[in-house]
């Protein structure tokens, strides 16, 4: 086995240079051989430069401590013991991190109020943060919530039980718990308590809103409660509400029974009696006859005559066989069962042929209805029907008009079509009853949400695609393919230049990145810093102008240009070495 050094005398700034990623081959070593700061350097496979061997090398020594992280000096890997806050942190390459940090244990500081109070600021306290208070000897939980920052006691004092509870600080609850058992939620910044009700055991709030109503259940009202709490009363399972009215507080059903009125009008007492003179009411233009309590057959208010056909404003009719009371309009159209007027103008009816109309000018006309739900003989700007559907379609259910233009439409399958021009068969959208859909323009889907699933694709319940608010796409299957690549099937074909190509891969660095306000590593160039063709504006801007991209399938056939040529030049080298050899 061979071994790979490289070998350098160069310091920078006083110490052992370091080299770089690009300089330096898995597996290689780097000797950097200055008596100032003699050094040895390997690459790792993240592409970081580690220096193993040497003054400052990682694992050198003891781990370093001290009241304050170091500034400078630090490499990838080193560790130090912050005496002030009692945390050990690491060198991540450009900051200090606590090993103990939030993602993976809570923070635990122990000592007095006072003693946290002068070693951690109020603003660098992460949600989360465990106290234990030595002087009480009370476990406290640091709780931010959207106004306030306080310590909240973790195991309240009062319960007992003289076993302690475990105490979890997790985004998700714990898979294992006992009865009394909390849970600080980091995602919810909310503690739960593990509670078991003899049938069920669950996570609960320990901390509900204030807001939210009391719910009681039983047989007997509850002795005290306040404005808004609920009962449920299982003698007679009805849910009532606590309903103060300003004078008095009582308990109302939630939701009556639909009041059920008589068939009829019964006289009650003396007041009514019809055996008492004088009990008969006379309305002046009809009358209430006093036989058997009921209104009389063809009772007339504001009509001309009952036994005609002439027009009367409403009409009360007792049918004694099926003690049903008709109400009745009769004039204008002789259709109408009800019909609602403004002055001579009708505004609303129910006729014989089984439409409903509201605020139609003219029903004497087929124009079309601010309102309708007809068996589809007119247009309407609004269209409840049975299946037998419209003359645009038969199994139309549903349908909106904007004039005589259908905007909405449902039918009876199931499939809803929407804008467009829907009588010729072209809507804008389409929701169909098996589960597709088709647009005739773009779907844009937004959210404010990092790494939010804005669209899914999945097969017999399997995750195939899905694309993230972060702009990924992640695929079981990540090979795009284009519809055809026959050559039969193109034209304008043109080979891509090589000698462009090399410049354009040679000249345009690469990096890892992420978007301001984004986490989320990507990698790619800048589009400032590749030539000028590739370059692509887009339809933002922001106060800096127009912002741009660049042609990526450009980029992609250069490098495989760049890449052809490459191999053609080291074959041609490697050619020239065996005949340097001697070879053949």
């Amino acid at each position: 086995m061979k071994l790979q050094l490289k070998r350098s005398n160069v310091l920078d700034g006083g110490s052992a240079k370091e080299p770089t990623a690009a300089q330096v081959e898995y597996g290689e070593l780097c000797v950097n051989y200055n008596t100032s700061d003699p050094a040895l350097f390997i690459k790792d496979s993240n592409d970081v430069i580690i220096r193993i061997a040497g003054a400052g090398a990682v694992g050198e020594g003891e781990t370093p401590s001290g009241p304050i992280l170091p500034d400078t000096g630090n490499k990838p890997g080193d560790v130090f013991f912050n005496e002030t806050n009692n945390t050990l942190y690491y060198w991540n390459g450009s900051d200090w991190v606590p090993i103990a940090s939030q993602e993976n244990a809570a923070d635990i500081f122990v000592g007095t109020f006072d003693e946290v109070d002068a070693a951690i600021a109020v603003d660098d306290r992460a949600n989360g943060l465990l106290l234990w208070e030595t002087t009480e000897g009370q476990l406290y939980i640091w709780y931010i919530d959207a106004d306030t920052k306080q310590w909240v006691q973790a195991v309240p004092a009062s319960g007992g039980g003289g076993g302690g509870s475990s105490v979890s600080v997790l985004p998700n609850a714990p898979s294992v718990a006992a009865q009394g058992d909390l849970w600080y939620c980091t995602s919810d910044g909310r503690l739960y308590v593990y509670y078991d009700d003899n049938a069920t055991t669950q996570w609960v709030d320990a901390s509900p809103d204030d807001l939210a109503p009391v719910v009681h259940s039983g047989e007997i009202w509850p002795s005290t409660a306040t404005e808004d709490d609920l009962f449920f009363n299982t003698t007679d399972g009805r849910l009532y509400i606590y309903y103060n009215d300003g004078d008095s507080t009582q308990w109302v059903d939630a939701s009556p029974d639909t009041q059920n009125y008589t068939d009829d009008w019964v006289r009650n007492g003396t007041t009514l009696s019809p055996a008492n003179a004088g009990d008969d009411v006379d309305l002046g233009t009809g009358d209430l006859s006093a036989a058997d309590g009921f209104f009389a057959d063809n009772v007339v208010i504001d009509g001309l005559n009952s036994t005609s056909n002439t027009t009367k404003g409403v009409q009360l009719t007792h049918t004694a066989s099926t003690g049903q009371i008709k109400v009745q309009t009769i004039g204008g159209q002789n259709t109408n069962v009800f019909e609602v007027l403004q002055g001579n103008n009708s505004k609303g009816r129910i006729s014989s042929d089984g439409q409903y109309e509201i605020d139609n000018p003219d029903f004497t006309s087929n124009t079309a209805h601010g309102m309708r739900l007809s068996n589809g003989v007119r247009n309407s700007a609004v269209r409840i029907q049975a299946e037998g559907g419209s003359a645009t379609n038969a199994s139309a259910l549903f349908e909106t008009y904007q004039g005589n233009n259908i905007t909405t439409q449902i039918l009876a399958p199931g499939t809803v079509k929407i804008g467009g021009n829907i009588q010729a068969g072209s809507p804008n959208i389409s929701l169909n009853a098996n589960g597709s859909a088709t647009f005739t323009d773009r779907v844009a889907l937004t959210t404010t949400a990092n790494g939010y699933d804005m669209m899914t694709f999945q097969k017999n319940g399997l995750m195939q695609v899905r694309v993230t608010s972060n702009g990924s796409i992640f695929a079981l299957d990540n090979t795009l393919q284009q519809q055809t690549s026959e050559r039969r099937l193109k034209e304008n074909i043109v080979a891509i230049n090589a000698e462009t190509s090399w410049k354009t891969i040679k000249n345009t660095p690469y990096y890892t990145y992420n978007f301001i306000g984004d986490d989320s590593v990507r990698y790619g160039p800048m589009a400032d810093e590749v030539p000028a063709e590739m370059v692509i504006e887009t339809d933002q801007s922001d106060d800096e102008g127009v912002i741009r991209t660049y042609d990526n399938g450009m980029l992609q056939a250069r490098l495989y240009t760049a890449l052809q040529t490459a191999l053609t030049r080291i074959e041609a080298l490697e050619a020239e070495v065996q005949q340097l050899k001697g070879g053949n």
